[in-house]
């Protein structure tokens, strides 16, 4: 808990402190001001770039404390797994899914996201990683950022950083969606850099941050020399330090010269202790983990396979009142709770489901289908009833 209130309290009775009021003070804070104080504060100012509204933690996914994360969730229809971890539950939050409950593709989507694992994470940037649609979030220093397709590494865009300074472009950072990160793992953050008409220095770097958005810690990686001819990556890899639950994304380019302009594609932060192939939800073997272009990227292999098999009232087409949901190796599916919590939350509403997982032989699959024979019978039998007269 943050102990603001407490901590100003003793510092305006500083004069005519003692052992026993500055034990009063904190009790007073313990009450519930200092936590009143930690979502009410604003931090700040308005227009300046890191400006934090009165009450805007509270609802903002990146820097509401986690205990707070059930109730933000509710603004948005979403209710979070008890089995998720935190950074889950930020993505729950971020993502919406309720937006698509009751369509295939959130059905779908919960499974993807069961299946993939926190260690099957692939690129934790949530929001445009390679700039196909928006450069939203970036704020630049001495300079300023378009979005072009003039050069691109990976698809048609990029991100054109102009430089308004001599100082460089130092930095370019995402004010918000800032992914989350766990204490004591390591991340490698990575950027592709192509100069326009004059090559510079380019760097990245990771700013770690506590619950409070508050800086532990800044570290940068080694300079690259960027050219007008091709692309070129830097990268950082480091150890989140204690207290650290999300970063700050930091894009460098050093002494560029007023009216100067680099092109900046291809952004990824991964938990590796090194650069890996650059990849996103719309690279061929990976997946969105939630809605295109503005969730974290999931790699699936052949083991990852699932499907989703309809069944449907024969007196109805249109009316699908069960599912089943066929997971062909059942290591892929880390937290069977998990998945069920996921699929529970964006279902259509009376529809039922069953899940098959593990060695799926000829035996198991007749077992299923007998399974099925039983629902139906059951749901005709319901319909019977349902369409019977009452007395």
């Amino acid at each position: 808990m943050s102990t603001i209130f407490s901590t100003r309290l003793i510092e305006g009775l500083q004069p005519w402190m003692t052992a026993d009021l500055e034990r009063t003070s904190r009790s007073v804070g313990a009450m519930g001001l200092d936590a009143l104080l930690e979502l009410g504060e604003e931090q700040g100012s308005e227009g300046e770039a890191g400006w934090i509204p009165a009450w805007g933690k509270l609802l903002d996914a990146d820097l509401c404390p986690a205990k707070y994360l059930p109730y933000l969730a509710q603004y948005v229809g979403v209710e979070l797994p008890k089995v998720a971890s935190e950074a889950e539950m930020r993505t729950l939050i971020k993502e919406q899914p309720a937006r698509l409950r009751g369509t295939r593709g959130s059905i779908e989507t919960a499974i993807r996201r069961s299946l993939a694992g926190s260690s099957q994470l692939y690129n934790l940037i949530s929001y445009y990683p390679s700039f196909e649609g928006s450069i939203a979030h970036w704020v630049p220093q001495n300079g300023t950022v378009a979005e072009s397709t003039e050069q691109a590494k990976f698809g048609t865009h990029s991100m054109k950083a102009h430089s308004l300074e001599t100082t460089g472009l130092n930095p370019i950072s995402n004010t918000t969606n800032r992914p989350a990160v766990v204490a004591g793992n390591t991340y490698t953050f990575t950027a592709y850099f192509r100069a326009k008409t004059a090559g510079r220095t380019c760097k990245v770097g990771l700013n770690w941050r506590n619950a409070s958005n508050e800086s532990i810690s800044e570290q940068k990686g080694t300079g690259v020399a960027d050219v007008t001819t091709e692309w070129v990556r830097a990268s950082f890899t480091g150890e989140a330090p204690a207290g650290a639950t999300q970063v700050i994304l930091k894009l460098v380019v050093e002494s560029a010269a007023a009216g100067e302009e680099h092109y900046i594609d291809a952004l990824q932060l991964t938990q590796t202790s090194g650069p890996v192939e650059y990849a996103d939800g719309s690279t061929t073997g990976y997946a969105w983990l939630g809605t295109t272009n503005e969730s974290v990227t999931g790699k699936y292999g052949a083991s990852s396979e699932f499907e989703i098999i309809e069944r449907r009232n024969a007196a109805n087409a249109e009316d699908a009142y069960h599912f089943q949901i066929i997971v062909y190796n059942e290591s892929e599916l880390p937290s069977k709770a998990l998945l069920e919590a996921n699929v529970t939350a964006v279902k259509p509403a009376g529809v039922f489901w069953t899940l098959i997982t593990g060695s799926l032989t000829y035996a198991v699959l007749e077992a299923a289908h007998a399974t099925y024979a039983l629902l139906e019978a059951a749901h005709t039998t319901y319909e019977d009833m349902e369409a019977r007269p009452s007395a």
